[in-house]
């Protein structure tokens, strides 16, 4: 009887040892964040955000407001437009719907606008010019908000070793003065996370991270952007995708994407397909 007992316990481990690779993946579907290493799956090269979900400043309740991203022949965003439900729901006519997108002859980015009207940039929009050095780093942002008035803003940008911008000097640039009036630092921790992710509309916040790869990291232009090069995602996240990427988040952080927030929900498009 006790030899039988021992048989069943040593065919009860071989089974689960057989079958640890099938449950792995079930654990990493239901149970996300789990040991997954950031570049386990060695896909995220292969996805680029097509249609994206958002809310107004990540609010995780509607409404909503759809958009789709357009990019060009080498896989640079080339625009995003947003439908009118959010604007309507809200009554709120400043709320940004188009992102425009322009590269110079080496296919870096060289300028950047977004607005509420994409008919009328006269009104409400931002426009961002890019200076680059030697090496194709964009080392000065110049940018203009037209607001009832005209809003300017220069920041000069130091990288680290990594490539990551870790620093962001804003000066007042009239008359050729130069004169820092005020400087972001962004620090990663160990694993490549920023340790506080900035807001234009309130002081710096510490956030938590899931670990699989952000959706950021799908396109260098989405990182400059939000000055955001980390590894992985804030863990409001919802679900995944095969390749480790979230399919969308509860509420998200104020300033994620776009500096609109982490979208609701988020549809991805393999490259080349």
């Amino acid at each position: 009887m006790r030899n039988a007992i021992r048989l069943c316990k040593a065919m009860l481990i071989l089974v689960s040892v057989l079958q640890l690779a099938g449950c792995q993946k079930i654990i990493d579907k239901y149970w996300p964040g789990h040991g997954h290493d950031e570049d386990s799956t060695g896909k995220v090269e292969d996805y680029r955000i097509k249609k994206l979900k958002m809310t107004y400043r990540s609010v995780s309740t509607p409404p909503y407001q759809n958009g789709i991203v357009y990019y060009n022949q080498q896989n640079k965003p080339d625009s995003i437009f947003f439908d009118d439900s959010l604007v309507n729901a809200l009554n709120n006519h400043s709320i940004e719907r188009f992102f425009y997108f322009k590269y110079n002859d080496q296919n870096q980015l060289s300028e950047y606008r977004f607005g509420s009207d994409p008919g009328d940039l006269s009104n409400n929009s931002t426009h961002h010019w890019y200076w680059h050095n030697d090496e194709g780093r964009i080392i000065k942002d110049s940018a203009v908000t037209v607001l009832f008035e005209y809003i300017t803003a220069v920041s000069y940008l130091d990288y680290d070793s990594a490539g990551r911008i870790y620093r962001e000097r804003f000066v007042n640039d009239e008359g050729g003065a130069n004169e820092t009036w005020d400087t972001v630092n962004y620090n990663y921790d160990d694993r490549g996370n920023l340790v506080r992710l900035h807001s234009p509309f309130g002081p710096p916040v510490p956030v938590e991270y899931d670990n699989y790869p952000s959706y950021l990291r799908t396109n260098d232009v989405w990182m400059f952007i939000e000055r955001n090069y980390s590894k992985n995602n804030t863990k409001e996240t919802k679900a995944y995708n095969d390749a480790g990427l979230p399919l969308g988040f509860f509420g998200g952080v104020v300033f994620g994407f776009l500096s609109q927030g982490d979208p609701y929900e988020i549809e991805y498009e393999r490259i080349n397909e």
